[in-house]
């Protein structure tokens, strides 16, 4: 006789497998490597003295691998002429797209860009992620990406200057375009949003509107989780709300 309980052992194996092999049929959007990457393609720009910047930037990978709407952030330690450098090696890079169940999707694609340079050496490092699980998994880890649309909601723009912590060791002032507040929630590694919404304030601004609509948002939307090793894991999504490009991908 087949219990009841036998059952719902097996319709929660089938479900536990299903979003694993749904993960697994994922992959994120890459760097490529070559002479088409963007680390290769990134020039250090002619600036004076020793230079230590960890920028934050964000871009839409389209199907081909192009990346599109590239945009960085602005903040006390970085040069314009830094953001203009990777700015100018986005439009000439090329990723591998991510690709669902065998299609390539376009996707949000969130990295950062490490300048660094003491007399006459000089170093310049791509990586995928905003560095929130860098304790976990290193450096090189690819942070998740989110797939699904999402429109910018009105009620979380706001004005003026604003500071972002990114990191425990890393804090980012921004300017204009502003951040109004900083949402982050953790995509487990079948791609499915495993705790609540969380929020950093990132000005004088804290509406309780903004707030409920961008977790909607977010908990309704699709991502591939993120990877290390080549293996989906879990990992922090990080949602800015407020400047140019934050939620404006259609």
């Amino acid at each position: 006789m087949f219990h009841s309980k036998s059952l719902i052992v097996v319709v929660a194996a089938t479900q536990l497998c299903f979003a694993v092999t749904q993960a697994d049929a994922s992959t994120p959007a890459r760097f490529a490597e070559g002479e088409e990457s963007l680390e290769n393609l990134i020039a250090f720009p002619d600036l004076p003295g020793d230079v230590s910047a960890d920028v934050y930037c964000r871009a839409v990978i389209s199907t081909d691998g192009e990346m599109k709407q590239n945009f960085c952030f602005r903040s006390a330690n970085v040069d314009q002429a830094i953001r203009d450098s990777i700015d100018a090696a986005a439009r000439s890079a090329r990723l591998s797209p991510a690709v669902v169940s065998g299609e390539p999707h376009r996707v949000i694609f969130s990295y950062r860009v490490l300048f660094a340079r003491v007399d006459d050496r000089s170093l310049i490092r791509v990586f995928p992620n905003w560095a929130r699980d860098t304790d976990k998994y290193g450096n090189e880890y690819d942070g998740p990406q989110r797939l699904s649309r999402l429109m910018r909601p009105r009620t979380c723009i706001t004005r003026g200057v604003v500071s972002m912590n990114s990191t425990e060791s890393l804090r980012a002032s921004f300017d204009e375009p502003s951040v109004s507040l900083i949402a982050t929630l953790t995509i487990d590694a079948s791609g499915e949003p495993m705790d609540d919404v969380a929020f950093e304030s990132a000005s004088n601004v804290d509406d309780a509107r903004c707030r409920s609509s961008v977790t909607g948002r977010l908990a309704d939307a699709d991502y591939i989780p993120g990877h290390h090793n080549g293996e989906p894991v879990d990992a922090t999504f990080v949602q800015t709300i407020g400047d140019r490009e934050d939620m404006e991908f259609r």
